[in-house]
């Protein structure tokens, strides 16, 4: 059963990173509407007061959740609104909360909505003093009204809000929920959890017994109602004594049979089969109206590594592609799972290399690739991890269709020098009308939750990055070259384009204005992006950038960034604020590197002038070049890798903290929020990001690095060199610059303050790194 948040997907225009200030207990510019009912089975409750707001640029209604969460406690529901995390949480008897279906995907915003712990929707809420309380009243939240129809229809409530009637809801703890299956138990497994990131596992040709519990609307357990078990593969299902007998379509490639819930409503059967399976329990539970559904995935292991999905062959794993619409449509977790060893144990701590490569038949789309749990690309075509303690190694897949082409790539997965490989094959998607050609969106970890082109933004702070996607009438860009004119009002600069560190470009420094250029290659399926004829990007799988602005030196406090393609534009309105972001938490104060070969983490979090950490956030790492053979190796737990080997690979491209050995074969790195570093002069600068909790972490490694070199053979170089075992380098923080690189770091041999970003006075030492 799929519950469908209708509409909700709108909200693209709203979502992103938000200010801290925009929770504080003050109005937000909500203004006083008239008073609407809230009546529940025929009774009004209450009359609170509705408030105008502006909601993605537009005037909307605002409710207050307060109300709301009365009127749902009336019918048996229990909403709660907490304040510090700001999270709405809905306890909802009855709701399978896995099986709500949010278009757009969850996006992002101020507010998390929970259902029964599971966060199904985000958005912004505005915080204002409620009319009915006086003078004196408390702040209370209030959210867009264009959600509650949409939530009311998640949780199976009859019940409707209008701006003339209210909000109105009939029936109660005996009529609301609907029918469900409890999330299926997998036992006789010797490792895994049956989620398809971690496959239950069985060994050899033992069974496996899958288990699950069918309710009504009340809870109540229900008794002799037929349950559908589709398996994608062919495998011996029994429960009881009795075999079911599995009906194959081979349109759809399923096999299905019939079982029976016992007097306790459970539904178990035992499945014994070879490979790797998806196993989906749909019950069309008549009485109820709606069919409960879930799903496990299982596998069984024998001498050899199974990699699941097994797509290999005549019949790959289907997924659609990912677009602006939703980017984890196209995720898809590949995961190798180890037999157990000679002493009949789980194969946990074994390194696993995942590379992606064309398919076996020579097909391949470039619009593939390694990434984060979240859809967020990992800019590599190589991947090393260890199995977890279930034996399993994971890496995540995704897929971004430009047309409406299918898409293909295979996974191997290497283990004791050999491939296990799977193939996969992404469906593009219907291509969605009425697009205009250019879309804006806030950077989070990706664009996902945009189902339109977003035009307009506002109150984006200084040094956030945007997405600038483009769509054409029937999809996301033609594979074409589009031109894109960007210009910024009252003296804002362009700091930053696809990743890229315009300042440390002495061509493209202090732009308020560029030309920006998408340029489609049709023999490797990917783009080219420049700025002002300058290539700042070779190879990008997906065909959108970013853009980051800067005050500019005599810049005003705001200022209007418009992107235009032909009769087409977009705006994004900044905000530059007076008071810096600082860095703070250092840790360690003083770290050791003495040993050649060894590394260590350096992590400081950058927060606002309210102390609040500071998401995507770009700092500065400056050095005098004295620290030879100190490299910086990964930022927040990302290796630094390029797709710069033959054909694309990815390989290691670390950044030297000195002069660098002389056959290194790169001089500058640049990982889309993650890092950018070009070598021009001294200092050099690297411009690293935060994490979604305001954190930057720094790898850093003393000699024995591996980096791409500029041998006749082109192979990966060790670099070995090292600091002479007892020098101290000071890490200085350089806390407020006239240059207005605040946040930023200064590594030097002799502790002095760094004169490139301003006087000895706006610098203090936080730290020092022992070589």
């Amino acid at each position: 059963m799929k519950r469908t948040l209708t509409g909700i997907a709108a909200a693209a225009v709203v979502l992103g990173s938000a200010a801290p200030m925009a929770f504080a207990a003050t109005s937000t510019g909500l203004s006083k509407a008239g008073q609407l009912p809230i009546v529940v089975n025929g009774s009004v409750l209450s009359n609170p007061f509705e408030m105008t707001g502006k909601d993605s640029g537009n005037t909307t209604a605002f409710f207050p959740v307060y109300y709301f969460n009365q009127a749902l406690a009336k019918i048996g529901f229990t909403a709660t609104w907490d304040g510090v995390t700001h999270t709405w949480a809905i306890q909802a008897p009855g709701v399978d909360a896995s099986k709500i279906s949010v278009d757009g995907g969850v996006g992002t915003g101020n507010t998390s909505v929970t259902v029964n712990g599971t966060t199904v929707k985000k958005f912004n809420t505005q915080a204002a003093k409620d009319p009915a309380g006086g003078p004196s009243a408390q702040a209370t939240t209030y959210l867009p009204v264009f959600y509650i129809n949409n939530i009311l229809t998640a949780l199976g409530v009859n019940g409707s809000f209008t701006g003339q009637a209210g909000l109105s809801i009939k029936g109660g703890t005996t009529v609301v929920g609907s029918a469900a299956l409890s999330p299926v138990t997998v036992t006789g497994n010797v490792a895994g959890s049956g989620t398809q990131a971690s496959p239950a596992i069985a060994q050899g040709s033992n069974a496996l017994t899958l288990t699950t519990k069918l309710t009504d609307a009340n809870g109540n357990a229900v008794a002799n109602a037929n349950v559908s078990v589709v398996l994608d593969n062919s495998a011996v299902v029994q429960q009881g004594s009795n075999f079911l007998s599995l009906t194959h379509d081979a349109t759809a490639g399923t096999y299905t049979g019939t079982a029976t819930t016992d007097a306790t409503g459970t539904v178990s059967i035992k499945i014994t089969g070879s490979g790797a399976y998806s196993v989906e329990f749909d019950a069309p539970y008549t009485a109820s109206g709606n069919t409960p559904s879930q799903k496990a995935y299982i596998a069984f292991v024998g001498t050899n590594p199974l990699v699941t999905p097994a797509g290999t062959g005549s019949t790959p794993f289907g997924a659609t592609t990912s677009s602006a619409s939703n980017a984890t449509t196209g995720l898809v977790p590949v995961t190798i799972t180890l037999p157990l060893d000679s002493n009949n144990k789980v194969q946990s701590g074994q390194s696993v290399t995942f590379t992606l490569n064309s398919k076996g038949d020579g097909s391949h789309d470039s619009g593939a690739f390694f990434a984060s749990s979240t859809g967020a690309s990992l800019g590599t075509n190589t991947y090393t991890t260890t199995t977890d303690a279930n034996g399993q190694a994971t890496v995540y897949v995704n897929s971004y269709t430009d047309d409406a082409s299918n898409a293909y790539a295979e996974v191997d997965a290497n283990w004791n020098s050999t491939n296990y490989p799977t193939d996969i094959q992404w469906t593009a998607p219907a291509t969605t009308s009425n697009l205009s050609a250019i879309g804006v969106y806030p950077f989070t970890s990706s664009f996902s939750g945009a189902t339109s082109a977003t035009t307009s933004l506002s109150g984006i702070p200084g040094g956030q990055e945007v997405y600038v996607v483009p769509f054409s009438s029937s999809a996301q860009l033609t594979k074409t070259t589009v031109t894109y004119n960007l210009s910024a009002t009252n003296g804002a600069v362009l700091t930053n384009v696809a990743g890229y560190d315009l300042t440390s470009n002495s061509y493209l420094k202090n732009l308020s204005s560029a030309v920006v250029t998408a340029t489609y290659n049709s023999s490797t399926h990917d783009y080219t992006i420049a700025v002002d004829g300058q290539t700042v990007v070779t190879s990008q799988a997906v065909p959108y950038f970013t853009v980051t602005m800067g005050q500019g030196t005599n810049g005003g406090a705001t200022s209007t960034l418009t992107i235009s393609s032909g009769s087409d534009s977009a705006t994004v309105g900044y905000g530059f604020s007076s008071t810096q972001s600082y860095a703070k938490s250092f840790s360690p104060i003083i770290s050791s590197l003495h040993t050649y070969g060894s590394s260590e983490n350096v992590s400081y979090t950058v927060v606002d002038a309210n102390g609040n950490p500071v998401a995507n956030q770009a700092t500065s790492l400056a050095f005098d070049g004295s620290a030879t053979g100190v490299w910086l190796t990964a930022v927040n737990g990302t290796a630094l890798q390029e797709g710069l080997g033959s054909n694309g690979s990815a390989v290691a491209t670390p950044v030297p903290l000195y002069a660098g050995p002389a056959n290194i074969n790169y001089t500058s790195v640049s990982i889309p929020g993650v890092v950018s570093w070009s070598h021009s002069n001294n200092p050099d600068l690297v411009t690293v990001f935060t994490n979604a909790q305001g954190q930057a972490t720094l790898t850093l490694q003393n000699g024995n690095v591996p980096f791409w070199s500029n041998t006749a053979s082109g192979s990966v170089y060790y670099d070995t060199s090292a600091s002479a075992s007892g020098t101290t380098y000071a890490f200085t923080y350089v806390k407020n610059s006239a240059a207005g690189t605040q946040g930023s770091l200064y590594l030097s041999n002799t502790g002095s303050s760094d004169t490139h970003f301003g006087s000895s006075s706006d610098n203090t030492q936080v730290g020092q790194i022992n070589w």
